[in-house]
């Protein structure tokens, strides 16, 4: 089932999900069958469900669209001279980030937070990130490591940026996979912005929500649903180098003729089968939009380059 919620407040019986809790739990195997409740009002989004001990506060970020390049960055002039004219106003994070000091325990940063990986956009985002006093954590999308026209395969240029000049951005975690726990939930961070999965993130994946702990999956491209657009590629049956409208104007690699891999279908396959899941949380389709799977939510944030964002509080 598949649908866009309007910003009138609802709630909708959404899931029944399997925790583990309590002392006698069995490591992976949930214990305790859970039915969460789901309301949402605009990009407010409350989640409640027996279970959970504490409550949390996720603040999702998405497509801010930094592009800023000074003299460090002349030799990549070129490669960033589209993308430079979509800038977003430089205070786009200011008074979400404000609010997420006040009040928030986590901020997510879900992709396309810049629009390059230029040193000017780079040191931008840290100074904005740096200032916050709580956690938080970063996943690219397509264009963060995107410098347009580099030779290379997409997977070889995201190697080089995000394990380079990108690499504080990450806080020294793997730029392709990580997780952060708190408040009795994992976060885990998949960066599908070539809108395929590798194997050694399918395993992690699989490693980490094996444990049976309540998690949410966050990531940049959302999975493909049913009825949805090739905007939500990861899984998408049209994925492939005949749909690929835009990879001249980006001037990179064209999609794979044959379509998705099968480690990106089984991993697909892995995230709405995964009992524990609470949901995904994504960006790249510059669209509020949820929708609703095998039990699951996947939450769509809206653009951040126009100061949107999604406010979970999950208890």
């Amino acid at each position: 089932m598949s649908k866009t919620i309007p910003t009138l407040l609802c709630s909708l019986l959404i899931c029944s999900a399997a925790f583990a809790q309590g002392d006698n739990a069995t490591a992976g195997t949930p214990s305790v069958h859970t039915q969460a409740t789901f309301l949402e009002n605009g990009n407010k989004i409350r989640i409640r469900g027996i279970g959970l001990k504490q409550q949390a506060k996720i603040f999702f970020i998405g497509d801010t669209h930094f592009a800023f390049a000074d003299p460090r960055d002349d030799a990549y002039r070129d490669n960033y001279k589209r993308m430079a004219q979509y800038q977003a106003p430089a205070n786009a994070l200011d008074k979400l980030l404000e609010r997420a000091k006040k009040g928030g325990d986590l901020v997510i940063f879900g992709g396309d937070i810049i629009s390059f990986p230029s040193q000017a956009n780079i040191d931008f985002f840290l100074g904005k990130a740096q200032s916050l006093s709580i956690p938080w954590v970063y996943t690219s999308g397509n264009h963060d490591w995107h410098f347009e026209g580099m030779p290379g395969s997409e997977t070889e240029i995201r190697d080089a940026w995000s394990h380079g000049v990108m690499a504080p951005m990450y806080q020294g975690e793997n730029p392709m996979m990580a997780v952060r726990e708190f408040k009795g939930i994992k976060v885990i961070l998949i960066d599908n912005g070539t809108n395929q999965i590798l194997p050694e993130q399918l395993e992690f994946f699989k490693k980490e929500i094996a444990d049976g702990k309540p998690a949410l999956l966050a990531m940049h491209i959302p999975l493909y649903v049913s009825g949805r657009g090739l905007d939500f590629g990861c899984g998408h049956p049209d994925w492939n180098a005949a749909h690929d409208p835009h990879y001249e104007i980006e001037r990179r690699e064209r999609w794979l003729e044959a379509g998705h891999t099968q480690t990106t279908l089984d991993f697909c396959q892995a995230v709405w089968n995964a009992p524990n899941l609470l949901g995904i949380l994504a960006g790249h389709t510059h669209i509020r939009s949820t929708d609703f799977y095998k039990g699951k939510f996947q939450l769509v944030a809206p653009r951040g380059a126009e100061g949107e964002y999604l406010e979970i509080t999950i208890e």
